[in-house]
């Protein structure tokens, strides 16, 4: 009886939340409700996974479908359908088309290319209760995979079924044990090859379910391989990743970073680098990282300081464009510099999101995209730059559509005002649908510019990076160096976070070529933790270790790290 009674007052409750501006956590009431809400779940039939493998696709390629929910800060939303439209078709999720038509209209907008979707709804966040698109056999016929909202907000949790029968594509849900899962997509990013990333938020909100329960049904149903998840950060009361990462390409993260040592900076970094210590991209190789600021708002400081989460991060991808949240600080031309840097050839487009940010996200929050039918996919890794030791630049990259690829060409320069060289890729010898060429050795201090081109056997053309030949991937010839004398002073610099509460790094400096010891040890001099491992190579003599804080009694202890001529000492606290 009380189970009905709850569930009544929530099916009340969410009939008169579209009028309502929910923020992106869960409120006081809802966190009241959330127990019945999912216990209504187990009144579901068994719904069967994928009986074939399927491919998530990632955020940067191509899209047909872009959609929003018009629940509440309509302005925003009004920008985002305003370029939105220019690159897809924008899909307005709404209560009342009529009067969306009317706000478009009155702002600019022109309507082509838009259109509606009457239904109940909850909320404006549609990045989190909304389906992946996902592909049969990499790039044949399109799914939609949808997981149980972890709000209990019933009118979003049925928008991806209402999409998916307005267009017509298969849905899969993670609603029924043995695979239900509770997850939100803020708090996941795909690489489109099989990777995936969240925080450990998923492992939180599922927690009959061990990591090794949670990966299996990440592969079941969105061909997720290699599931990464990563310690929460203490001052994002929602641990979405969204809010201070981005996957740009293949092997490229885009990390938020904050001032030394500021709110959630030190847990940050050591995530990140916890992550490239313990796995690679998909092509075997260590990830590229590049940062972008973490801004302060104009009031309540950083988020530490009770601030709200300001962030650059929280982007949307849409075919040729980058719409970037902005806040009307000081901070954002240089954000929006840096993001057009990264991708050249993109339209950066920034969107005042100062209103919004306070309720705990921005742009690729209450955004969500869906692919096309037929993707012509091109995976590439961009070349890192190169010493200039005489060897020539080998290119290579795959290329998959359901009919078939008809040719593969490299377009490279290191002219941009001259015509491209063009030189066709052959298969290699391994097959896999992976293509290669060469670029000529260039002389240091030379800039190589080069894109990618596919034309399938229907005749479809794509290009990588998507807005070639306007942008182009670029690598810098540097000097050769040859090998440098080995430095015989060894430091710790420091241990971060400190005071420690889970994945915890410590940097040592040195010119380290060896396996290291780690050992932690208590107040009373008993080791509680000792490995061996190699060290993480953050830069030119520095170099981190990590260990997991998590299971230690709160207290005292020392890091000692030792090599075959060195024994290191640091003090660190555990909460």
């Amino acid at each position: 009886m009380k189970t009905f009674y709850t569930l009544t007052i929530l099916i009340v409750f969410s009939c008169n939340l579209s009028a309502q501006s929910l923020p992106r956590w869960l409120t006081e009431e809802e966190k009241i409700m959330m127990p019945d809400y999912l216990n209504s779940f187990n009144q579901k039939k068994a719904a069967a996974s994928p009986n074939f493998e399927v491919r998530n696709m990632a955020e940067w390629e191509e899209v047909e479908y872009l959609l929003v929910t018009w629940a509440s800060f309509n302005s925003i939303l009004r920008e985002i359908v305003r370029y939105g439209r220019e690159e897809a078709k924008v899909i307005v999720v709404c209560s009342d088309s009529n009067s969306v038509k009317t706000y478009l209209q009155n702002g600019g907008v022109s309507l082509n290319n838009v259109s509606y979707l009457e239904t109940n709804y909850n909320s404006i966040w549609i990045r989190d209760y909304f389906g992946n698109t996902g592909y049969k056999n990499d790039v044949d016929s399109m799914v939609m995979v949808d997981w149980i909202y972890n709000r209990p907000r019933p009118g979003d949790d049925k928008v991806a079924h209402q999409v998916s029968s307005l267009l017509n594509i298969p849905l899969f849900e993670t609603a029924v044990n043995p695979s239900r899962l509770v997850h939100t997509g803020g708090n996941y990013m795909s690489d489109g090859l099989g990777y995936g990333f969240s925080s450990n938020l998923v492992l939180d909100e599922n927690p009959t379910k061990s990591k090794t329960d949670v990966d299996g049904i990440m592969n079941d149903f969105l061909g997720v391989s290699n599931y990464i998840n990563m310690t929460n950060l203490p001052y994002d009361d929602i641990h979405h990743i969204d809010m201070h990462m981005k996957l740009m390409n293949e092997n490229t993260l885009l990390v938020g970073e904050y001032p030394t040592g500021i709110s959630d900076g030190p847990q940050i970094e050591a995530n990140i680098n916890y992550v490239l210590s313990n796995s690679s991209a998909s092509n075997g190789q260590p990830y590229n990282i590049e940062r972008i600021d973490m801004p302060k708002g104009n009031t309540g400081g950083w988020p530490n300081q009770g601030g709200s989460y300001y962030t650059y991060a929280n982007m949307l991808f849409v075919n040729n464009s980058i719409l970037v949240p902005v806040y009307n600080l000081s901070t954002d031309a240089a954000a929006l510099d840096r993001i057009r840097d990264l991708m050249p050839g993109y339209r950066v487009v920034g969107i005042d999101c100062s209103s919004i940010i306070p309720q705990g996200g921005a742009i690729h929050c209450i955004t969500h995209t869906i692919g096309v039918k037929n993707p012509l996919v091109i995976n590439h890794y961009p070349i890192a730059n190169q010493e200039d030791n005489g060897n020539d630049y080998l290119v290579t990259a795959t290329a998959k559509h359901i009919s078939g690829i008809n040719q593969m060409n490299l377009f490279w320069s290191t002219d941009t005002t001259q015509p491209l060289n063009k030189t066709p890729m052959g298969i290699t010898l391994g097959g896999n649908m992976e293509y290669e060429a060469t670029i000529p050795n260039q002389f240091a201090g030379t800039t190589v510019y080069y894109y990618i081109q596919a034309e399938a056997q229907s005749g479809k053309t794509g290009a990588r990076p998507m807005p070639a030949p306007k942008g182009f991937y670029s690598f810098e010839v540097m000097p050769f160096t040859g090998l440098e004398a080995h430095k015989k002073e060894f430091s710790i610099g420091r241990v971060f976070p400190n005071p420690a509460t889970a994945i915890t790094a410590i940097e040592v400096n040195g010119n380290l070529k060896e396996t290291l010891n780690l050992e932690i040890v208590d107040a009373l001099g008993k080791v509680v933790f000792r490995k061996t491992t190699k060290p993480f190579k953050v830069s030119e003599n520095k170099f981190q270790l990590f260990f997991d804080a998590s299971s230690f009694i709160s207290g005292v202890y020392f890091v000692q790290v030792s090599g075959d001529s060195f024994k290191l000492n640091y003090p660190i606290v555990v909460k």
